[in-house]
């Protein structure tokens, strides 16, 4: 959903002086004038968890960011971010992991099993930029797996369209990201094998394995 008066401060990355500050309106929208060079926008809003963003203004036209600010979580859960660009259209996350009494879990859009009673994928985007969003309630000891498949290229065979998508994946703790992925260009595949979580230890584990 559009997030209204979140603030944003607007740096220059050289000198670290603040060139612009001003609050997003009712769609979530800001806009701030500067000079050509290059900056660092800070996004944030109380109870949620801040986000920074780098970006260069060399032409005369507005260079954007997109942002997605999530709600400060209870420490004892994991929120997993999957955002990216206009292309490809569709991207889906899938999680497996354990659930306690039963067999391993595979959550994706068009199986959302509910794990101990909750529901970990809480938004299933479907037309570009996302955000998706998995939020673990709680780690169970076991092996959890994250995979970003393009689904607009589920029949393609070769090429690197899901590397071109800008494709962002950030793991939230608490009130803290813990880790930020992002897809190398140029890279082949429709799938994206991202990381593991160790359910006993909590520790994250990168993968970034690609494939067809």
């Amino acid at each position: 959903n559009p997030l209204e008066s979140a603030l944003v401060i607007v740096k220059n990355r050289d000198t670290k002086e603040t060139v612009g500050r001003t609050v997003t309106d009712a769609r979530g929208q800001f806009s701030v004038s500067v000079d050509h060079g290059p900056y660092v926008v800070y996004i944030g809003k109380q109870q949620y968890i801040s986000e920074r963003f780098e970006t260069d203004v060399y032409q005369d036209f507005p260079s954007s960011v997109h942002a997605v600010l999530t709600k400060i979580i209870p420490s004892q859960d994991y929120r997993i971010v999957l955002t990216w660009g206009r292309h490809p259209v569709d991207l889906d996350a899938h999680l497996r992991g354990p659930n306690p009494g039963h067999e391993d879990f595979h959550i994706y859009w068009n199986r959302r099993t509910l794990i101990k009673g909750k529901k970990f994928l809480d938004r299933d985007d479907t037309s570009s930029f996302g955000p998706e969003t998995i939020t673990i309630h709680g780690l169970d000891p076991g092996i959890y797996h994250y995979t970003v498949h393009n689904y607009s290229g589920r029949n393609l065979t070769s090429g690197d369209a899901l590397s071109r998508g800008n494709v962002s994946v950030r793991i939230y703790n608490g009130d803290k990201l813990l880790k930020e992925y992002r897809m190398p260009p140029g890279t082949s595949g429709n799938y994206w094998k991202v990381f593991d979580i160790n359910g006993e230890t909590g520790q994250i584990f990168d993968i970034n394995q690609t494939g067809f």
